[in-house]
């Protein structure tokens, strides 16, 4: 009589069911563990990223500090700038005080900022003026050395130059300025985060600025010689206060009144004298 397939079936009990299931429910949990695991660290190096962006931020950088913008051969130069024995003088120098009524100008860890004029060559490549480089390569270099930026556009389309400022991580670094209000438009429709400068030499062109700017994050850029009153409506509508530094920096007084003022940025050729002044010398 032939076997039965029953009889030739290996037997399976109880205990071998639960020791496969066992190891079922093992590889699974495993994986599970593992992957809240990678999800852990991708998530904390994620918001390591975006807190350090955030710090280079230059909403974020302002609010701790009167920023030295270099412009001219001092932009050349690309070297960071430090501010540290301003930062010393802003609290002991009997010449220059900080304002009675608010933080200190500077501080230790006040940032540095450069102003880069952007041109177009023939074939269409955008460089910047100082050092001849590539865009792309200057805003590397000030990323790596965690420098703001502000780029004069004159008659460089805006759209472009938003795409290498996009490409190289500096949306929250950069402010750009441009020729005329036809560039200012332009600007302001390339990108809706990052900040335009609008110059205003009055009351009513900040009200203007104000109305072209609308939603848009915009930067006033006022005559370092401006009112109390247009300094203070700049402050008030304005994401950043940008003047020139006063012409006459050896005048103490003049310093000391334009320093009382709610001014973000200061634009200057010579950032080191500006500092020595700062520290008295």
């Amino acid at each position: 009589m032939p076997e039965s397939a029953s009889a030739t079936r290996p037997e399976t009990g109880p205990a071998d069911t639960g020791r496969q299931s066992g190891d079922a429910i093992l590889t699974r949990k495993c994986r599970r563990n593992a992957f809240i695991g990678v999800a852990i660290m991708t998530l904390t190096g994620g918001i390591f990223v975006w807190r350090q962006a955030q710090s280079d931020a230059l909403l974020t950088r302002i609010h701790h500090g009167l920023v030295v913008c270099a412009t001219g051969a001092a932009a050349a130069a690309a070297q960071p700038l430090s501010l540290t024995a301003a930062a010393q003088a802003a609290t002991g120098t009997a010449s220059v005080t900080p304002p009675a009524n608010g933080p200190d100008p500077v501080v230790a860890s006040a940032p540095s900022m450069v102003q880069l004029d952007v041109m177009q060559d023939p074939d269409g490549q955008l460089l910047v003026r100082e050092g001849s480089r590539p865009l792309s390569d200057a805003l590397m270099a000030s990323r790596h050395n965690r420098e703001l930026v502000m780029l004069s556009l004159h008659d460089t389309a805006a759209k472009n130059v938003v795409k290498v400022i996009r490409a190289t991580g500096m949306r929250h670094r950069v402010i750009l300025s441009a020729a005329n209000d036809a560039g200012t438009r332009d600007a302001l429709k390339a990108d809706r985060s990052i900040i335009v400068a609008i110059p205003v030499s009055s009351t009513r062109d900040e009200y203007a600025a104000k109305r072209l700017a609308g939603s848009h994050p915009f930067a006033a850029w006022v005559p370092s010689d401006a009112s109390p009153a247009l300094f203070a409506q700049a402050h008030h509508d304005a994401s950043a206060v940008i003047a020139n530094s006063p012409r006459l920096l050896s005048d103490p007084a003049r310093l000391q009144t334009f320093l009382n003022q709610p001014v973000d940025i200061v634009v200057t050729d010579n950032p080191s004298r500006f500092v020595k002044l700062l520290d008295g010398g």
